[in-house]
């Protein structure tokens, strides 16, 4: 069930960045669940259901209460910590990379 997830929590997790906790312990839980499996004691698929529901749903939940989920129409691709003064620095086809060039030519 939770290969058939991930290429939505692919996704999500940008937006959520909490889910990623989430993500953990639900794997966490699955693998306890193989290994008491191996042991004889499996639980209940419902159960285990639920709990993945819950606390994919804690993680979308504390990411809002915390205020660190992304709105994904203002993501334009661009890192707001990286932007530059307006020079170009380091652009590909801008003029100061062009003129950076020129100066490196004997």
């Amino acid at each position: 069930m939770m290969r058939a997830l991930y290429p939505q929590l692919a996704g999500t997790v940008e937006l959520f960045p909490d889910l990623n906790y989430s993500v953990a312990v639900v794997l966490m839980l699955v693998g306890t669940d193989m290994c008491c499996g191996v042991l004889g004691f499996d639980f209940p698929p419902g159960a285990l259901a639920g709990a993945m529901g819950v606390l994919f749903a804690f993680g979308m939940l504390s990411s809002v209460l915390r205020g660190t989920n992304r709105d994904p129409e203002d993501s334009d691709g661009r890192d707001p910590e990286r932007e530059d003064a307006g020079d170009g620095g380091g652009v590909y086809g801008s003029s100061a990379a062009v003129g950076d060039a020129g100066a490196l030519s004997p």
